[in-house]
Parts: structure tokens; C-alpha cells; sequence
């Protein structure tokens, strides 16, 4: 199946949305696709993958005041594949700079 590319802007009415906003178009994202499940924070684990100790800590910090299950912090891309595997995360946000 072909995506089609979306213009990051479009206009809807008299407001400016991103293409993030908007519904997504069931031909962009099969029908049984399961990225849309409605999940509350505490169920959703993360991973956090970054060298700078205090930016991981208050990332970290962060996450969890808004409810979210931080599964690991880890500071190196083997620690972080080791503890992906270990520990199955919903999501991991990387550093791209490590």
C-alpha cells in the first residue's frame, strides 16, 4: 500500500491544523490496525535513552507526573536494546545524539 504524503498544513475552516490534528484517513493506516487503542498513561511503559544524566532524570521525573510507567533510563544503545528486550516497552524515546 502506497502513503500518500500529506501537507504538513492545511487550512480547516478558518483555523490552521497540522496534519497531526486531523483524522487520519483510513487509507494512510489499515482498518485493523491497532495504533489507536485508547491506553491510560499508568498502562503505558517507556523507556527513556539518554547520556545527559540530568536531562534523563528530569525527563524521567516528567513522565511519570503526567502518569506514565518509565520502565528504564539508560544512557548507551546497548543498555537500551538490553533493557528493550528485558523489559518490552510501549515506547522508547531516544536521544539521536548519543
Amino acid at each position: 500500500m502506497k502513503r500518500k504524503s500529506p501537507n504538513f498544513w492545511r487550512h480547516w475552516g478558518d483555523n490552521m491544523i497540522s496534519a497531526s490534528e486531523r483524522m487520519v484517513s483510513s487509507e494512510w493506516i489499515p482498518a485493523d490496525a491497532t495504533l489507536w487503542e485508547e491506553s491510560t498513561p499508568s498502562e503505558t511503559s517507556i523507556l527513556v535513552v539518554e547520556d545527559e544524566g540530568i536531562v534523563a532524570t528530569d525527563l524521567g521525573q516528567r513522565l511519570e507526573r503526567m502518569g506514565y510507567h518509565v520502565a528504564a533510563i539508560v544512557g548507551t544503545g546497548q543498555d537500551a536494546i538490553d533493557q528493550a528486550h528485558a523489559k518490552e516497552p510501549d515506547l522508547i524515546l531516544m536521544d539521536i545524539m548519543l
